[in-house]
């Protein structure tokens, strides 16, 4: 392998970087497998791009805005959020 190469592979924000495109390809896949279905499926698939997106919002907070070498409280405050959050836009979204 190129030591260029090797060496890029080593930091950890170019893994996270493939780790959001890769992230990004998938929903948008299920976004178009079910996109016209209009059934239980795309409620289903709703969600996981839902899950998706907020698994990237916390790779962004913890390796872009460094929140990984926040105090603890910060870091716990910002998953308890994460969390939250996501259960009420996808708790909001079923119940409609």
């Amino acid at each position: 392998m190129n030591p260029a190469l090797q060496t890029l592979a080593r930091h950890r924000q170019t893994t996270v970087v493939v780790v959001l495109v890769v992230a990004t390809l998938l929903s948008w896949g299920l976004s178009v497998e079910h996109a016209l279905d209009g059934s239980t499926g795309t409620k289903i698939a709703t969600v996981a791009i839902l899950g998706i997106a907020f698994v990237k919002v916390s790779f962004v907070g913890f390796d872009f805005m460094e929140i990984r070498g926040a105090p603890a409280v910060l870091r716990l405050l910002f998953q308890i959020w994460l969390v939250v959050v996501f259960l009420t836009i996808a708790l909001s979204y079923l119940i409609a």
